[in-house]
C-alpha cells in the first residue's frame, strides 16, 4: 500500500486480505467516486467485479477508476436494495450506515441476499447506542451504536469481528 493511502483503504485492505484468495464480488455501498475500488483492484486479481451503488449521479463522472471489473451503478432511490440486486459475495459500506435510519439499517441487512458472506462497515458511531449527533453539523441519523449493530447482524446469520483501523 502507498504511504498516502488513508486509514479506510488501509482497513478495506486489510480485511480483504483476510477473506482470502477466493473469488470476490464487491458489492460497495455509496462508494462515491470509487476511490477505494480504484487503490483495491490493482492488489486483489480474485476480485472479479466491483459494484459501487452510489445515490449520486454526480460523483460517479469523478474520476473512475480505469478497470473493467469496475462497475458504478446510480441507484435513484434511498432504499434502492428493494427493487435492485446487489451483486457480489463481499459488502463494503464505509461511512454511509451512520447517514441511514436505524430501520433503513436493519432492513438493508435483512435484505442481503445468502451469497453475501461478509460485510464491512466503517463508521463513526459510539460503541453503544444512542449515537448522538447534537451540535454536529452533519448528515448522520442513525442512533444505533456498534453493540446493537452487531446484534442486528446476529440476528441476520453474520458474525461480529470488530476491526480498529484508524
Amino acid at each position: 500500500l502507498g504511504e498516502k493511502q488513508s486509514a479506510t483503504s488501509k482497513g478495506v485492505h486489510a480485511f480483504i486480505k483476510r477473506n482470502g484468495q477466493a473469488t470476490l464480488g464487491i458489492a460497495e455501498i455509496g462508494g462515491g467516486s470509487g476511490l477505494i475500488a480504484k487503490e483495491m483492484l490493482p492488489y486483489f486479481p480474485n476480485i472479479v467485479r466491483w459494484t459501487n451503488y452510489e445515490i449520486s449521479d454526480e460523483v460517479l463522472k469523478l474520476g473512475r477508476p480505469d478497470d473493467p471489473r469496475y462497475v458504478p451503478v446510480n441507484v435513484t432511490n434511498f432504499r434502492w436494495w428493494e427493487t435492485l440486486p446487489i451483486d457480489g459475495n463481499v459488502l463494503l459500506a464505509l461511512h454511509v450506515i451512520e447517514h441511514m435510519s436505524d430501520d433503513d439499517f436493519v432492513h438493508l441487512v435483512e435484505s442481503l441476499p445468502p451469497r453475501i458472506r461478509v460485510v464491512y462497515f466503517q463508521a463513526p458511531l459510539a460503541m453503544r447506542g444512542p449515537t448522538s449527533w447534537h451540535n454536529m453539523f452533519c448528515s448522520h441519523v442513525m442512533s444505533m451504536g456498534w453493540r446493537e449493530v452487531d446484534e442486528v447482524m446476529y440476528a441476520n446469520r453474520f458474525k461480529a469481528r470488530p476491526a480498529h483501523d484508524g
